[in-house]
């Protein structure tokens, strides 16, 4: 699980683990982030 962002608008300092859907709801706002994380899940694929 994501914490919140803090006061300045950024994740606090460590490693997170997440959920894909957690990522895609979190950070894929937008036509240009959602394209971003559609390439991002092929790379994925390819790495298996």
């Amino acid at each position: 699980m994501l914490p919140q962002f803090n006061e300045r608008g950024f994740l606090p300092p460590g490693i997170y683990e997440t959920s894909w859907t957690e990522l895609k709801n979190r950070f894929g706002k937008g036509d240009r982030r959602q394209n971003i994380l559609v390439g991002l899940s092929a790379i994925l694929k390819l790495l298996g």
